[in-house]
């Protein structure tokens, strides 16, 4: 089950997923401490965010099937990786309108239609015959990054600040978009290049 394709979806899907459950997982007190959102105010910005996000999903099936799901998770976890870092710098500046702040973390949030659209198609090509339990596993990993991010973003908070914690959050993607663009992604462009017959026959 996890050899080839997917056992490397799920090395890249770990890291980047816990890396963005850092800051979904401080959301609140982030924005008040860091930031001096008031808790009242940056729920309401979060409604707002889910609901701007809907049309998204569309977008997204659209994205995947020209594309395929490997563009369309690449495209989500570079934009997570640039947002998360802009956030990081924005907490250790400090005094910064809150507009700035939350308009990042509503770019990372809309990396997930995205994700949440694409994993499925890519799980289904790499284990057409076992999509099913794939697709559990998939999940139950998505549950253990979302665990680990949410400690370890804790406690790095607690023991560094929001600006270290988001950092780490921003590197640990970085880690899982190069493990995907190194293996998943670089096959992807491999298949969907036309061989000299191919081209001949087009």
């Amino acid at each position: 089950m996890l050899g080839g394709g997917f056992g490397w979806m799920l090395a890249a899907w770990i890291p980047a997923y816990a890396g963005s459950a850092i800051v979904f997982s401080l959301y609140p007190v982030l924005f008040l401490h860091a930031f001096g959102v008031a808790t009242n105010t940056s729920a309401l910005a979060f409604a707002v965010i889910v609901f701007a996000s809907l049309p998204l999903f569309v977008l997204a099936g659209r994205i995947s099937q020209r594309r395929g799901p490997a563009t369309a998770i690449a495209g989500a976890l570079t934009a997570r990786v640039l947002l998360l870092t802009a956030l990081a710098v924005l907490a250790a500046v400090g005094h910064v309108l809150a507009v700035l702040p939350l308009a990042a973390f509503a770019g990372i949030f809309f990396g997930w239609p995205f994700l949440s659209v694409a994993s499925p198609g890519l799980t289904g090509q790499l284990k057409p015959n076992a999509e099913g339990d794939a697709q559990g596993l998939l999940n139950a990993s998505s549950g253990l990054a979302g665990l680990l991010g949410s400690v370890t973003g804790g406690l790095a908070a607690s023991a560094w600040g929001y600006p270290a914690a988001l950092a780490i959050g921003a590197g640990a993607t970085t880690v899982g978009l190069t493990i995907f663009a190194a293996t998943l992604l670089r096959s992807s462009g491999r298949e969907a290049t036309p061989g000299p017959a191919a081209a001949k026959r087009t």
